[in-house]
């Protein structure tokens, strides 16, 4: 039991559960008396709302209690809040890593298509080089033969002009003249 006997009206009301208007109602409307210095007795309050009220240390563990669950509750919410936090980050994090996976392959196909290109632009420029090479031999032989054939067709020329009868006017003026 406490040894406190006079309370204040805000104690007075968390002691019987009632507001703190409805103390000082009771207490202008008199159902309720208070002494000089605005305290009121303890079996003042008993006497107005019965045996079932609170004591002075009743309240305030009830008080404690209250603003432990508070604080439990406010924990609880700030886990909550963290945990959707934390799955908004993860979900994230998925999809950014899915994004930059899909962008690595992308510039990995791209990059195999590069090299088969450089590689075939390799191919064609060294088979090109030989085949200019290969190209010009045959050139160079065709026209050879070419000329070959020309000289062998002007020897053949000069073969039928010296053995050619002599002409009307070698007969006339000179005989048996070769041309050169």
């Amino acid at each position: 039991m406490s040894s406190v006997t006079k309370v204040t009206q805000v104690l007075a009301a968390d002691m019987v559960g009632k507001s703190r208007i409805t103390i000082a109602r009771h207490i202008k409307d008199g159902t309720l008396s208070k002494d000089a210095d605005g305290k009121i007795d303890v079996s003042e309050l008993r006497r107005v709302y019965g045996d079932d009220i609170l004591t002075p240390e009743q309240v305030e563990e009830k008080k404690k209690t209250q603003l432990a669950e508070k604080e439990d509750d406010k924990a609880a919410q700030e886990l909550e809040f963290i945990k959707k936090q934390l799955d908004l980050l993860t979900t994230e994090r998925v999809r950014e890593r899915e994004l930059l996976t899909e962008q690595i392959d992308l510039l990995k196909e791209r990059l195999e298509k590069s090299e088969e290109r450089e590689k075939n632009i390799t191919l064609l420029l060294t088979h090109q080089t030989k085949e200019s090479a290969e190209e010009r031999v045959r050139k160079q032989e065709k026209m050879e033969e070419e000329l070959k054939t020309l000289k062998e067709t002007l020897e053949q020329v000069k073969k039928q002009q010296d053995e050619e009868p002599p002409g009307f006017f070698s007969r006339i003026f000179g005989g048996n003249r070769r041309r050169s």
